[in-house]
């Protein structure tokens, strides 16, 4: 990337922490509905497809138990059978799920069907099919570029994510990029190299990638429910901001598994799937993947290959043992470490998890157990069933239920009507990676008011969004446990106050004129509700609970999951004799990143780009800025304003 282009990005962070808006420079994220998970797969207990349910279990609890994870949902497909699946609440299936660079691979799909229509081939060079974007003068090396090295992530440009975050005109700066290597020579991962395949596919064809993939590729799959953002351009971004459920990302998977064929047809060549998944340039030093193909990674000893984005979002496909593993996440980590691939991969290489036949003679509690645990997955906490007999496990039962309840039905009540007024600051409900995509940052927060909402305000269960759905296998509707824990807590509101408190607890932050109520749940089922920010719109489910700290004063956490991407906000209220505090902290924790994913996108900074914009802040206390900005505390103090 040049150098204007990372004063661009250095500018950007600038505003970021210091405060000022910044132009849209793509459109917002329209609101999403449910899906309709048209043509699921067939749904068979593990046994009946030679998987055995105990080994199973052991996988996805370990995912859910790391902390570095954070699983959002998972599909296991055993010969194109459906044998497991679990939602972590608030986060669902029924929802459209980011898949930021897992879409590359879907791309490199594109690319692959638009070459054998002779639209395109390898070996054209992106000079001669972008010659009327070309500059007066380009970099000897980029006349040297061609769809291969686009697709193999050896183009050597250095014009990247974080310019085009940061600008528009996204084809002519790449054009116009200086080139840092003789391309095919070396491996550099770079995203718009997926954005350049995109816009070849749209301008040899005539149609928007969407439309393009749909007829091809997504209607034949049953794929009718997907949204992939454009660049300021018009051209969709091909490598991030794909949005489908992780039903589809796991078709996509085994039609992979399956050589480009689904239901008897060929929708992707064969021949362009085994170029995809073979091991065409290498990737170094990386513990997780032994090279790459096209547009895709393979996998630890080449038994498997994956689509991947960052934060988590995978899927896993095992062509030895006919399975494919998709998961959503909310990694705290921009690039997860290998802990998901080891704990996967210790799954796929254990024999005894697997039968050569259907296995006849298992035990039916061991299903069960798999059943009962993936039904009850929550979001932040360790699967829990019948297996988990330790002290560990009796702990938790003691603490989840009984009087704490009861303790926060009370709780509740005595906030009703207190408002706390927070001194000066730049915090924003939006996590930080949704106001960087919006170009839309919070100008502060300056109170928060606890109201008992009415029932018919605008929080939303899953018994109003998703309308009959059903826990996997189980047959049992989902619905009528929630509604029956509603009724539980509107029955414990009920106690020495008005019908008026039967909708539960709602938090009201109001800040640069503009108000967002967050409807609070103190039971498993989550509150939904939209949250708008810069103009996009994202469906959130919040849950509470109140507890002590240390030196006994009273905390109330609330946890918002943005259910359609990577994203979580976790704020704890402290309720100290002289104000309240507010902590707040989000995943991905985007400080940690920062170097990492300088070294990726501004390779002449690395792993000096905190020290960098820490200098450009003019101030010696630079670094307590951006952590501040990043992982604000905000000071407040209480003002009451009911009858209390």
């Amino acid at each position: 990337m040049d150098l204007k282009a990372q004063l661009n990005v250095l500018n950007l962070l600038y505003k970021m922490v210091n405060g000022g808006e910044i132009s849209e420079l793509t459109p917002p994220k329209p609101k999403f509905k449910p899906i309709k998970n048209e043509g699921k797969f067939e749904e068979l207990l593990p046994e009946q497809t030679g998987v055995r349910s105990e080994g199973l279990l052991k996988m996805i609890s370990a995912l859910s138990e790391s902390s570095g994870i954070r699983p959002h949902s998972i599909i296991v497909l055993k010969d194109g059978r459906l044998i497991a699946k679990a939602d972590w609440e608030p986060f669902s299936s029924r929802f459209m799920h980011v898949s930021h660079s897992l879409c590359k691979s879907v791309t490199a799909m594109a690319v692959g069907i638009a070459v054998k229509e002779k639209y395109l081939s390898e070996e054209d060079k992106i000079t001669d099919i972008f010659m009327d974007k070309l500059p007066d003068t380009v970099d000897e090396r980029m006349n040297k570029i061609t769809v291969k090295h686009l697709l193999t992530m050896s183009s050597g440009v250095k014009f990247n994510e974080a310019g085009a975050v940061s600008g528009n005109e996204w084809i002519k700066k790449f054009l116009s990029s200086e080139v840092m290597f003789e391309p095919g020579s070396d491996f550099r991962y770079n995203s718009l190299n997926s954005y350049m395949l995109a816009a070849a596919v749209c301008g040899r064809i005539g149609l928007t990638l969407s439309e393009y993939l749909g007829r091809k590729l997504f209607t034949p799959m049953g794929i009718t429910d997907f949204y992939w953002e454009k660049s300021p351009d018009g051209i969709e971004k091909g490598g991030w901001g794909l949005y489908m459920s992780i039903y589809d990302y796991a078709k996509l998977g085994q039609l992979y598994l399956n050589g480009g064929t689904w239901n008897g047809v060929s929708l992707v060549p064969e021949e362009w799937v085994k170029k995809s998944v073979s091991p065409l340039i290498a990737k170094p030093n990386s513990p997780c993947y032994e090279g790459y193909g096209y547009q895709t990674w393979l996998s630890k000893n080449r038994d498997g290959f994956v689509f991947s984005g960052m934060f988590g979002q995978s899927v896993f496909v095992f062509p030895k043992r006919n399975m494919v593993i998709a998961l959503t996440a909310g990694s705290s980590n921009l690039f997860p470490p290998c802990r998901t691939m080891n704990i996967i991969t210790d799954f796929i290489e254990n024999g005894k998890n697997f039968s050569r036949e259907p296995i006849k003679d298992f035990r039916y509690g061991s299903a069960a157990v798999l059943r009962k645990a993936l039904a009850g997955a929550r979001f932040g906490k360790p699967l829990h069933s019948e297996s988990s007999s330790g002290i560990l496990a009796r702990i938790r039962k003691s603490l989840s239920g009984g009087r704490a309840a009861e303790a926060a039905m009370e709780a509740v009540q005595h906030l009703d009507g207190v408002e706390v007024d927070f001194e000066k600051n730049r915090a924003g409900l939006a996590p930080v990676l949704i106001q960087v995509m919006n170009g839309s940052f919070a100008g502060g927060i300056e109170k928060a008011v606890f109201e008992i909402r009415g029932s018919a305000e605008q929080s939303r269960s899953l018994v109003d969004i998703l309308p009959a759905s059903k826990r996997f296998i189980s047959g049992s509707v989902r619905g009528m446990r929630a509604k029956d824990s509603i009724r539980t807590v509107q029955t414990v509101y009920g106690i020495g106050k008005t019908a008026s408190m039967r909708g539960g607890l709602s938090v009201r932050f109001e800040g640069r004129g503009k108000t967002v109520r967050v409807p609070v749940s103190f039971s498993d089922d989550p509150a939904y509700f939209d949250f708008e920010n810069g103009g996009g719109s994202y469906l959130v489910g919040a849950n509470g609970s109140f507890t002590t700290d240390e030196d006994d004063v009273p905390v109330l956490k609330i946890t918002m999951c943005f259910v359609e991407t990577s994203c979580t906000k976790a704020l704890k209220f402290i309720f100290e004799p002289d104000g309240v505090t507010l902590k707040m902290r989000e995943s991905p924790q985007l400080y940690g990143a920062i170097d990492e994913a300088a070294e990726m996108v501004m390779p002449s900074l690395g792993k000096g780009a905190k020290k960098t914009l820490e200098a450009i802040l003019e101030t010696d206390a630079a670094e307590y800025k951006i952590k501040s900005f990043l992982e604000p505390t905000l000071r407040g103090k209480i003002v009451y304003t009911g009858d209390v």
